[in-house]
């Protein structure tokens, strides 16, 4: 169903970014930058800003850890906490800030795990009733489900064809499912946040 294409939506860049710059070698590619002088006054507050960010997919990735260790947890649903949790934690960095609302109600197409909504289209905390979400829909697999599969699947086909815009995740690997420049199903970016 989906094609590769190079256009992405300014909130995924942003979710990509925060992610890559959130691994490990953060802290020497600052130190680096330090070193050269490109950090400027005027960087601080971003900095600031992926320093939440950071501490963001640091908890993520703890959560995920702890459910996981639990023994208890279900291969999918038991990841909504911490990806809900990150999801929102993205959110607050973006223009115009995001949330995401989960467990979807039906709007034609299913159910889909989460939506993200811009801040504009909430009013004393909630979506307006019957409002589709501005930023797409989140559909979430099991860690060892394979995210690009899925994204060629069925299930985000519809959500495709009724929300034009779908972030699939196995809770590692990202594939955003949107279209290109004529109109068409489309895989416009894939990143992994780990390798295992």
């Amino acid at each position: 169903m989906l094609e590769e294409a190079h256009s992405l939506p300014d909130d995924i860049a942003a979710l990509k970014a925060m992610v890559l710059a959130s691994r490990a070698d953060l802290a020497a590619r600052d130190a680096e930058l330090r070193n050269r002088d490109l950090l400027s006054r005027s960087s601080r507050t971003s900095t600031g800003t992926n320093t939440k960010l950071t501490a963001a997919v640091e908890a993520y990735f703890a959560d995920l850890r702890r459910v996981r260790s639990s023994g208890g947890a279900t291969g999918e649903r038991s990841s909504y906490g911490p990806l809900a949790n990150l999801l929102n934690a993205v959110g607050t960095a973006l223009k115009p800030k995001m949330f995401c609302v989960g467990e979807l109600a039906d709007q034609g197409a299913g159910h889909p795990d989460f939506g993200p909504y811009a801040a504009k289209q909430v009013q004393k905390g909630e979506p307006r009733e019957g409002q589709t979400p501005e930023r797409g829909v989140v559909e979430v697999k099991a860690a060892d489900d394979d995210a690009r599969l899925t994204a060629s699947g069925d299930q985000v086909s519809r959500y495709w064809r009724r929300y034009r815009l779908v972030l699939v995740t196995n809770t590692r690997d990202f594939v955003l499912a949107g279209e290109d420049e004529a109109g068409r199903p489309a895989k416009l970016e894939t990143f992994r946040l780990s390798k295992a």
